[in-house]
């Protein structure tokens, strides 16, 4: 089961009343989820997700995926698989 972080009842019930600053806690905190069955935790935007897994994968989400570097991008592994 998915678990999302209810933002707006936990910073209500340390801080009261609800400000600026907590609503866009709130609104960050509600991209977040825990899926405990998969030990998967995820953050969301839109149609873009980060999943990291338990067993140390990152799964990366997106319509596009861009990488930039001011100096080397280093990719190690075992295997890489450029289709």
């Amino acid at each position: 089961m998915t678990q999302h972080f209810d933002g707006n009842s936990f910073l209500q019930s340390i801080a009261g009343d609800s400000t600026e600053m907590m609503q866009k806690l709130s609104a960050l905190l509600e991209r977040i989820s825990w899926d405990e069955p998969r030990q998967r935790l995820s953050f969301r935007n839109g149609q873009a997700a980060i999943h990291l897994l338990a067993d140390g994968t990152i799964r990366l989400e997106g319509m596009r995926i861009v990488q930039s570097a001011d100096k080397d991008i280093t990719l190690s592994a075992a295997w890489i698989d450029l289709n």
